[in-house]
């Protein structure tokens, strides 16, 4: 089983641009894998947050916990 690692910028995307990343890694990854982010991403959504992005940031943390 392989890991992907998500970015700040990737994990993001859906709530800037209403892209489902889950089932797009889906179709184009034909082996096992499983998703991880750092401890530094959630760090670093705290400070997008502080930009002016709350509202993605929020949905991208629910987006997180959901996962």
């Amino acid at each position: 089983m392989k890991t992907i690692i998500l970015d700040t910028d990737f994990i993001i995307l859906p709530a800037k641009y209403n892209v489902d990343i889950f089932s797009e890694i889906d179709r184009i990854c034909h082996f096992n894998y499983k998703l991880a982010i750092f401890d530094k991403t959630l760090e670093e959504l705290e400070n997008v947050s502080k930009k002016g992005l709350k509202r993605q940031v929020k949905l991208t943390k629910e987006l997180i916990k959901a996962k």
